[in-house]
């Protein structure tokens, strides 16, 4: 029964949760995981601890919407390193295929984007290792890696 399979795919702890707000959660845990590697390797990358403060999730911009409907849009992880600035989109294994589209529109959008004006916009650097993340809701860990053809 459908209604079952939604039952237990939806391991939210709230009560009358949606299975949107479980997945909800699993992708922010996956992103602040993955920023959290990628705040150590920035620091890595440049010798300045500061720069761990560059890596920014929820990037706003503007007319970026998914939905195209002109409103702004987010993308999941954006870090800015001098004159450049890398972009990454989360997604989960089974989703995977769309991220690299997504994060594809975001780079574009971003470089019409006077906020990102004379940044050279780019896709981000790979995880140097696997960012493990844990899901309070549904008592489980969520792993983020890099995509092998993104």
């Amino acid at each position: 029964c459908l209604r079952d399979w939604l039952k237990s795919w939806n391991k939210s702890a709230k009560p009358g949760g949606k299975p949107w707000d479980y997945n909800a959660s699993r992708h922010n845990r996956a992103r602040d995981a993955a920023a959290a590697v990628l705040r150590l390797q920035a620091i890595a990358r440049t010798g300045d601890i500061f720069a761990a403060g560059r890596v920014q999730t929820e990037c706003g911009i503007a007319s970026a919407s998914k939905k195209g409907t002109g409103n702004a849009g987010r993308a999941d992880i954006c870090y800015r390193e001098g004159n450049k600035m890398f972009v990454w989109e989360v997604k989960s294994s089974g989703g995977a295929s769309t991220g690299k589209g997504e994060l594809s529109g975001y780079i574009a959008d971003m470089k019409k984007d006077p906020a990102f004006k004379g940044l050279d916009i780019a896709r981000g650097f790979d995880l140097e290792i696997p960012a493990a993340g844990f899901v309070g809701e549904t008592n489980e860990r969520v792993i983020a890696r890099s995509h092998p053809t993104d």
